[in-house]
């Protein structure tokens, strides 16, 4: 009995070296919208920037990428927005540094900021987009071991413009 003893107290200390739980974690910086109309008023869409610190505590790279993103109106949280895009923040150094991606690679053992953005076209509810309503954004990201960090948090109005 003393050998299962050992056997099973040794395996679970290797087990917890190689399986530990992956260290990850995601803060929302900030979050903003912004409406635009064409000249007539019409074909309006509506551009969402998110800012968040990635935290990447192990030593090996990790992707990030977006699962899901949203918009808390009164009526509910709306979920067609494009497809968003992610680059970092900072000084340009190549047309690369331009590119927006679907995921984005952290190393290991650093934070690194990312800024998130997507568009709604045509929405329904147009006024809980301008200045006097307070909609929230829904952010869902994930990582390369099926981690992921769910953020949720106001957006400050950017303004209301016409093209």
């Amino acid at each position: 009995m003393q050998w299962v003893s050992w056997a099973t107290k040794t395996f679970s200390y290797v087990g917890q070296i190689f399986l530990k739980r992956w260290l990850f974690d995601v803060e929302l910086l900030g979050a903003s919208r912004s409406v635009y109309t064409s000249g007539r008023g019409d074909s309006p869409h509506v551009t969402i920037g998110v800012s968040v610190r990635v935290h990447n505590r192990n030593s090996t790279p990790t992707t990030v990428f977006v699962r899901s993103i949203g918009v808390r109106l009164a009526g509910g949280v709306e979920r067609g927005l494009d497809r968003a895009v992610m680059f970092q923040p900072g000084p340009i150094g190549s047309m690369n540094d331009l590119a927006g991606y679907n995921n984005y690679e952290v190393p290991g053992c650093s934070s690194m900021e990312l800024t998130l953005s997507t568009r709604k076209y045509n929405p329904p509810d147009l006024e809980e987009y301008l200045e006097s309503s307070s909609p929230q954004v829904v952010l869902a990201l994930g990582e390369t071991f099926g981690n992921s960090g769910t953020l949720t948090g106001p957006m400050k109005f950017g303004g209301l413009y016409k093209e």
